[in-house]
């Protein structure tokens, strides 16, 4: 019964202690060496190499037993970049060391900001290699022999596996990488007694240690004989062998403890003591945590083995250790009958930093199967101005030529301006289609320490399971671009399969920066993903309006590391296309070198100023005859060179005049001036029961000017306020009955409020303005006069809401809903839906509709043919309600018809544009409007 209980009690000892050595220890401790032959053995210990540049790589038959030793002279760029490209010849390692050198203070900004750098990107690069390889992180360079450092090493598990130590180095310590490896010059004597010493000599808990690697000395390095004893070491620590606590003495005669270890085999339940070699005489073993029926005895170095009865009740085991280091298996003095098996597993998922890491990885494997590559690239830019109803496609077809290490150039061979293809062999360079805002290159963003990680959940992309994870900036970074977004890592391969990005220190006119990017194989290389298609959107504050422009970005036909590159690029050099260079202030252009036939140089000064001619004609009933224009549109988007911008357009009967200062004061501010005049009256029709009053017609002459100041609210979002002043001169029409008194000249001032939003396409507009006339009298027919006092302040509200779908071939599809409202208005402040108004209705001429409330629905298509000339096809629709007039819910529509073409002359564009009033209400007449533009 007693032997039943001691054998249960020992069985249920064990399994504890299997658990608490579990805890302590992640795994047996390997045992590596510098040896003077076969530098990467077959047998059961490791072989440690220096990786260096004359150094000979290792074979893919014999390298997964060897650990790399990689030094990095400095954290310069260059030496980080030397370390990469060598880690890069050493493949499939069974680990590598990183032993950082020339570091700085530890103390100082440059070791905290650069050594994570240094450690992300040359553990990317290794494990790029060598998927396998286990890495250690060596900064005892930067401690001196008998001091210590505490190494803030948050972030960096997933990178580094393990911190090495150094015998003749100081400590280094930190929080987050538990594991250390040893490193020891091999010394005299035993090397099994070298690493027994090791371990029990303090330089890191027995339990953190993974790796105890011996170095060759000027002496040599470890022969045949140290490599067998470290063989017969090895063999003991085996995934069952763990760490034991149990205390246990180990004395000479004199009472000088020896340096001793103790294991405990979860396999057998039998202890192992590891003893270092001694002086000549006895050691008395303390036989703790007994009873013990036998010892087997082996000596590392000559490899005997002996077996000792140890008498019952003894507390003490004699053994002589000047033969060499002995390892000791304790036996049980009585075996038990059953056994129980102790099972310890533990599963958790892998964090935000662990994916981030092993994307590094692949990444760092991508751009070493990855040097070059030439691609054709079709960007489509769609521009789109909050305040007119229209946008604008621009396209840019063109080869794209990138190799690592070099400036990254594109050539720009086919343009197509709404579809139809541009004459000319460039592209006029107008402001507003500067390269480095509306050409973006693929984002380099790289996943680095500068950015903090968060695992959001697992999602599917295209078919592949990924994490979802999200990155947002540390810190700002000076003037280096700033992002926040969140990436897609393949969850089998941890490729980067989609990466959303936000830029956050934007400047100046540019209001927001968002991009997508769809990672995907290369056709005939799936091993090798490049971002084949790019969606993004970028808003600006051009002219005092606010610019959305929508970017997609598509490759084809990608070549990789063509043999060919460099004669490719040189041809497009020697050509007569437009071509442009990623530098780091953007994209410039990059223009022939006088000098060199068949070179280029980069333009570094980027036109900021534009001349066209106009020359046309409109014709509107409510003014009675053809008005001609001609004039220019002229702009400047760095007057005095400060970065301000001035837009004229001048076209006799008309003038527009817009000065905006994109970024007052350096601040996210912006402030502009309006100032709107014409020189011609336009006719204001009079509705009552639902039908026009011909003798209460007039003309209004007016003329506007404000001041407005806007902000960005996050990446979407602008708000901006405006403070304006408009003069109307209401004069008489030759229609105008006697009896009718004309509103008294006027000028009206207020303040407005708009909010601007584009997300995904879509363009949202609210507004609110209150309205003050300094001189309201008494209008109309004294019979039927709407005069009212009250109504000489009022608000108005609008809510508009649009999305341009484009589909192949450069067709479109555009679909805007709008609501108008407002209180207090009367005949002369309701909403006008003529040409030149806010909200214009294709035919309907000016003043022939106003309405204090109205839905207003519109679509239009846009279709090519044969890339000459583009047709789209508009039909507003609106349902007014306004009771002076006699509407309620009624429905009106209008349909037109726009063409554009390339004009006759070079950098010439011609539209024609004609539309009449489909659902009219005795509205009758059409409005057409001819109009050729012409870039000087």
């Amino acid at each position: 019964m007693f032997d039943e209980c001691r054998t249960r009690a020992r069985l249920t000892a064990g399994a504890f202690l299997l658990l608490a050595a579990a805890a302590l220890s992640a795994g047996p401790i390997r045992l590596a060496a510098e040896r003077a032959a076969a530098p990467c053995p077959e047998g059961r210990i490791l072989g440690l190499i220096r990786a260096e540049p004359g150094a000979p790589a290792t074979g893919d038959g014999d390298a997964g037993r060897c650990v790399a030793l990689l030094v990095v002279r400095d954290l310069s760029d260059a030496a980080i970049d030397e370390a990469v490209a060598l880690a890069a010849k050493w493949p499939k390692l069974a680990g590598a060391v990183i032993e950082l050198r020339g570091l700085p203070d530890p103390a100082s900004p440059e070791f905290a900001a650069r050594v994570p750098f240094a450690v992300k990107t040359l553990a990317s690069a290794i494990r790029a290699a060598s998927s396998e390889a286990e890495v250690g992180l060596d900064l005892t360079a930067a401690v001196a022999a008998g001091e210590k450092l505490a190494f803030a090493d948050e972030g960096l598990g997933p990178y580094a596996d393990a911190l090495v130590l150094r015998a003749d180095r100081g400590i280094v310590t930190g929080e987050e990488i538990r594991e250390r490896w040893l490193l020891a010059p091999a010394g005299a004597g035993s090397a099994a007694g070298r690493v027994i010493r090791l371990l029990d000599g303090g330089l890191a808990p027995a339990a953190s240690v993974g790796l105890v690697g011996l170095l060759g000395t000027s002496e040599g390095r470890t022969g045949v004989t140290q490599t067998r004893a470290l063989e017969r070491l090895q063999a003991y620590w085996t995934r069952d062998v763990s760490l034991d606590p149990t205390a246990t003495k180990v004395t000479r005669a004199d009472g000088a403890f020896v340096p001793s270890l103790r294991f405990f085999d979860a396999k057998t339940f039998t202890p192992i003591l590891l003893l270092a070699e001694g002086a000549p005489g006895r050691v008395d073993i303390e036989l703790s945590g007994g009873p013990w029926a036998k010892a087997s005895v082996e000596n590392l170095e000559t490899g005997a083995r002996r077996d000792f009865e140890i008498p019952r009740g003894a507390t003490t085991l004699k053994l002589d250790l000047s033969q060499g280091p002995l390892a000791v298996r304790l036996q049980p003095a009585a075996r038990p009958e059953t056994r129980a098996a102790v099972e310890v597993s533990a599963q958790r998922g892998l964090t935000a930093e662990e994916i981030v890491a092993r994307e590094r990885v692949w990444d760092a494997a991508q751009r070493a199967k990855l040097s070059a590559f030439v691609a054709q690239v079709k960007t489509s830019l769609r521009f789109r101005i909050a305040e007119v109803n229209e946008t604008f496609d621009l396209t840019i077809l063109g080869p794209f030529f990138f190799r690592r290490g070099e400036p990254i150039d594109w050539a720009w061979h086919e343009f197509y301006l709404n579809g139809v293809k541009w004459k000319g062999s460039t592209l006029p360079k107008i402001p507003i289609l500067q390269p480095e805002k509306v050409t973006t290159l693929p984002l380099d963003i790289q996943l680095t320490e500068d950015y903090d990680y968060v695992l959001k959940a697992e999602s599917t992309v295209e078919g592949r399971r990924a994490y979802r994870v999200t990155f947002t900036p540390k810190q700002t970074v000076g003037e280096k671009p700033i992002y926040r977004g969140g990436v897609w890592i393949d969850a089998e391969t941890f490729a980067l399969l989609r990466r959303e990005s936000i830029q956050l220190n934007l400047k100046g006119e540019t209001l927001s920066n968002v991009q997508t990017e769809y990672y995907r194989p290369v056709r005939g290389r799936p091993d090798i993903l490049l971002p084949t298609e790019i969606r993004g959107e970028q808003v600006f504050s051009t002219a005092g309006r606010t610019t959305a422009i929508e970017r997609d970005v598509r490759m084809t036909s990608v070549a990789v590391n063509p043999a060919d590159f460099a004669q490719q690029r040189r041809q497009a050099y020697a050509s007569d296309r437009q071509m442009v260079r990623d530098t780091q202030k953007g994209l410039r252009y990059l223009v022939p070198d006088p000098e060199k036939v068949g070179e280029r140089i980069v333009e570094e000064t980027v036109n900021k100023k534009s001349l066209f001619g106009l020359l046309g004609s409109f014709y509107d009933p409510s003014v009675g005859y053809p008005v001609p224009l001609i004039g220019a549109q002229y702009f400047d988007f760095d007057l005095w060179r400060k970065g301000k911008q001035l837009s004229v357009f001048f076209a006799g009967a008309l003038l527009t005049v817009n000065y905006t200062d994109p970024a007052l004061l350096d601040s996210r501010f912006d402030l502009g001036v309006d100032l709107f005049g014409t020189a011609i009256a336009f006719g204001d029709v009079s509705y009552r029961n639902g039908s026009e009053v011909k003798d209460e017609k007039i003309k209004n002459l007016t003329s506007l000017g404000q001041v407005n100041i806007g902000h960005p609210i996050g990446p979407y979002l602008k708000a901006s306020m405006g403070l304006f002043s408009k003069w109307n001169d209401y004069q008489r029409d030759k229609d105008t009955g006697p009896a009718f008194v004309t509103p008294s000249d006027t000028l009206t001032n207020g303040a407005e409020l708009r909010l601007v939003a584009n997300f995904q396409g879509f363009n949202v507009r609210a507004s609110a303005s209150y309205n003050h006339r300094t001189t309201w009298e008494p209008w109309g027919n004294p019979a039927t006069s709407e005069y009212n006092p009250a109504q000489r302040n009022y608000w108005k509200y609008a809510l508009a809401v649009s999305k341009d779908q484009y589909f192949p071939g450069f067709r479109k599809l555009h679909v805007e809903l709008s609501y108008l409202d407002g209180g207090r208005l009367d005949r002369f402040s309701k909403y006008e839906f003529g040409p030149f108004s806010s909200n214009p209705v294709h035919g309907f001429k000016s003043g022939s509709l106003r309405t204090e409330r109205a839905f207003i629905a519109t679509v239009s298509y846009g279709l090519n043919i044969e890339d000459i000339i583009r047709f789209e096809g508009f039909y507003d629709q609106i349902i007014a309600n306004d009771k002076g007039s006699g509407f309620h819910n009624t429905y009106f529509s209008g349909a037109g018809l726009l063409a554009s073409l390339n004009g006759p002359l070079k950098n010439s564009l011609l539209r024609c544009e004609i539309g009449v009033p489909v659902v009219r209400h005795g509205v009758n007449g059409f409005v057409v409007n001819v109009l050729m533009l012409k870039l000087f």
